[in-house]
């Protein structure tokens, strides 16, 4: 399996979803007989929360089958053993690295950018819920492993590989939630196609916190800003829409951020309203861009026509 269906698949992993059927024909058996086609398609379906017709990677136009289960896609990348995570034994799912190659076929970089990020970072997204997550995740893997993968398909000239590496530019690992992810993106892609060409950054990563900040921190020995430019000594968090905060975390938030000033960083906060207000978000990256030590020309007005476009897209519209 490949494609959607193998996101299907690690997505569903990722986040341990329960009450899946081995076969879509809930209690009919097989016995020992080989399982036909549409039937292996079923139970392919099945176990990686998806359903049919199921994305099933072939090497050739030749190879393809005429069965209405099953969406043959012809994939010309490596696929050794490695690459194959064992799923039944009818069943086998290509690792991310694979995956995220066959998908730039159909997305285009910023789609496989926030893949890319989903799949580096701590968190997952439930299949059952929309605009669901579920936090606290080992990673699947690394932008690093994603990156070795794509670059070694494009070198033999696989269809995806080089739209694969110019979106893997534009992702990074340790994101903890889907709008970090967006937000990290906006900072990643250039001005010209209306981001923020902000890089530099690193994303949750641990800062040691000096035994007389600790009370402050409950006793917590360390933090991670959600981005943070270590030379500039600055910090950007985010913060969901404040009503939905409870007293005990935008008090916990509150804490955070004074220890991180006492240790002599900068700390600017981007919230969900901020992100959505054009003028809100123009005036916070040029903020940002001055505390960088960076000066740039103005945005012109196509680039602001494509940063309107992007904001949209990855934050939601205005209300």
């Amino acid at each position: 399996m490949g494609y959607e269906t193998a996101l299907d698949f690690w997505r569903a992993s990722r986040v341990a979803s329960e009450g899946q059927h081995v076969l879509e024909d809930a209690g009919r058996v097989f016995g020992p007989r080989a399982l036909e086609l549409h039937e292996r398609a079923a139970l392919a379906a099945n176990l990686c929360n998806s359903s049919v017709p199921v994305d099933a990677v072939v090497g050739s136009v030749a190879d393809r089958r005429r069965c209405w289960a099953i969406r043959d896609r012809v994939f010309a990348g490596p696929l050794t053993q490695s690459y194959l995570h064992v799923v039944d034994q009818y069943v086998s799912v290509c690792q991310p690295g694979p995956m995220l190659v066959q998908l730039a076929m159909d997305m285009d970089e910023v789609d496989l950018a926030q893949i890319a990020c989903e799949l580096c970072g701590t968190y997952g997204l439930t299949p059952w819920a929309e605009d669901s997550f579920q936090s606290d995740l080992t990673a699947l893997t690394s932008r690093a492993e994603l990156v070795g993968y794509a670059k070694s398909a494009r070198a033999v000239g696989v269809r995806g590989a080089g739209k694969a590496v110019r979106a893997l530019e534009l992702a990074t690992g340790g994101s903890a939630s889907p709008r970090e992810t967006d937000l990290a993106v906006f900072f990643l892609l250039s001005r010209r196609l209306g981001g923020a060409g902000l890089g530099g950054f690193a994303l949750n990563a641990s800062l040691e916190v000096s035994q007389r900040h600790r009370e402050a921190l409950e006793g917590q020995s360390e933090v991670k800003p959600d981005f943070l430019w270590t030379d500039a000594k600055l910090v950007v968090e985010y913060d969901s829409n404040a009503h939905h905060l409870t007293p005990k975390k935008k008090e916990s938030d509150e804490a955070r951020r004074r220890v991180l000033e006492a240790m002599g960083y900068t700390v600017m906060v981007a919230t969900n309203d901020l992100v959505k207000d054009g003028t809100k978000l123009d005036a916070f990256v040029d903020d940002l861009t001055c505390r960088l030590g960076l000066r740039r020309r103005p945005l012109t007005k196509w680039q602001q026509d494509s940063r309107d476009k992007l904001r949209e897209r990855l934050f939601g519209a205005q209300n």
